[in-house]
């Protein structure tokens, strides 16, 4: 691909980039510990250009630097407030190539809910009160049960299990009972839902997931908790029951949260972290109890 190529595709999408450099054509991408020739990579800011990047690059005249700012350095370089974003934009528009979508015949689906261009993987089950809108890719093995609804342009990864019930329990006559379930889990849109991540219906109110959430590998989250717009999961976390996270806030990996700790807008959570008590919005809180 030529420069003016990704220059129209960036002005298309309307990203800020200003291009410095010759006409050189690339072919591939790289990382900028391994550059490789006719390649574009990206530099998050001038602190990650050691010196040993910088010798590398300029050993390499037709390489394409995203970054923040030019350096010496640099033979080729689109300058940009987010290179991160336009490095990857121009990765997917690209190279990414695009998933088939079909229906493996050995997955167990019993619902008649389900919207058009959806990809169930092999040995899925999708319960007979699941609703799945457009454009869902579900990989292998992912099971979704109860009354559930994914919202169009969800991806959900393999081993992934939904709409089981919480782990809720009360005493009669000194025996632990089960307390029945009796809601669901409401999923919103372009919901990302990493592998082997479990999230359970709900007892007396829906799971609510918002609009673009991103969830990572191996975390749980349980019953009635509420998760606001684009808030962002890593691995290893743990929301116990009717927790209330508010938008954009986001979980550093391995971090757990009292049940009914309410987690205000654009809170962070830092690894390891145990949430015992209220956060509030914007504040940033680590360590065992959590502490601002």
């Amino acid at each position: 691909m030529k420069i003016q190529e990704i220059l129209d595709f960036l002005k298309k999408e309307q990203k800020s980039a200003v291009y410095d450099g010759d006409p050189i054509e690339l072919d591939s991408f790289s990382d900028i510990k391994r550059v490789c020739d006719r390649s574009v990579i990206w530099i998050k800011s001038k602190e990650f250009l050691t010196e040993s990047i910088a010798s590398e690059l300029r050993n390499h005249e037709n390489v394409l630097v995203i970054c923040t700012e030019k350096a010496d350095c640099m033979k080729n370089c689109i300058v940009t407030p987010n290179p991160k974003e336009v490095y990857f934009s121009i990765l997917k528009h690209f190279f990414e190539k695009k998933q088939e979508r079909t229906i493996d015949k050995s997955a167990v689906i019993l619902t008649d809910k389900i919207g058009k261009n959806v990809n169930v993987g092999p040995l899925c089950y999708i319960g007979e009160e699941v609703e799945i809108e457009d454009d869902v890719f579900l990989h292998s093995r992912v099971s979704i049960e109860g009354k559930c609804h994914i919202g169009k342009g969800c991806e959900i990864f393999s081993g992934v299990v939904i709409g089981t019930d919480g782990f809720g329990y009360y005493r009669e006559r000194e025996v632990l009972q089960r307390a029945p379930h009796f809601k669901g889990v409401i999923i919103g849109e372009y919901v990302d839902i990493g592998a082997n991540t479990c999230i359970d219906r709900g007892c007396l109110n829906d799971t609510r997931i918002g609009n673009y959430v991103k969830i990572d590998n191996l975390c749980h989250i349980a019953h009635n908790v509420c998760i606001e717009d684009n808030c962002v999961i890593t691995a290893g976390t743990v929301i116990a029951g009717s927790v209330q996270i508010g938008k954009e806030a986001y979980f550093a990996p391995g971090a757990i949260v009292k049940n009914q700790v309410p987690i205000k807008e654009q809170a962070f959570v830092g690894m390891g972290a145990v949430v015992t008590k209220p956060v509030e919005a914007n504040k940033v809180v680590a360590g065992i109890p959590a502490k601002v």
